[in-house]
């Protein structure tokens, strides 16, 4: 039985990594960006799916995507990824504006290269993640 109310992970967690990226950094919830200029870090939040972790929290398998950089050099794409990986491994220990309760954040695999063929010019790097959140008492 759940307590709580699920909540949106993809919004929730754009807005919690938007506090602790820099403010040139385009970090929103899915859809990707039709055109895409990357002269900073574009990040997109995907949610895969989830589950009841307890009676008050929920657990969600997410993936982020990052757009940096241009050709086929990946490397500002590569760094960014893992200075995003560093900002939502920390928010179990940090508080966010929202006042939400990240429980666990959990790396599934490291930043790997995803080129994406609408995108073809600016290197995309992906990497998922199990984040484990408290709900949103009823």
């Amino acid at each position: 039985m759940q307590l709580t109310k699920p909540i949106d992970v993809e919004a929730a967690l754009a807005a919690d990594i938007k506090e602790f990226v820099p403010s040139t950094w385009d970090v929103r919830p899915q859809p990707a960006p039709e055109n895409l200029v990357a002269d900073a870090p574009i990040v997109r939040v995907y949610a895969l799916g989830g589950h009841d972790a307890s009676v008050v929290s929920d657990e969600y398998s997410v993936s982020l995507d990052v757009w940096a950089g241009d050709g086929d050099d990946y490397s500002l794409a590569i760094d960014a990824a893992c200075d995003l990986a560093g900002v939502i491994a920390s928010l179990p220990f940090r508080t966010c504006a929202s006042k939400r309760d990240w429980m666990s954040c959990d790396a599934v695999n490291k930043p790997q290269p995803n080129p994406d063929t609408r995108h073809p010019t600016v290197p995309r790097v992906t990497q998922n993640w199990n984040v484990t959140i408290r709900g949103i008492l009823t």
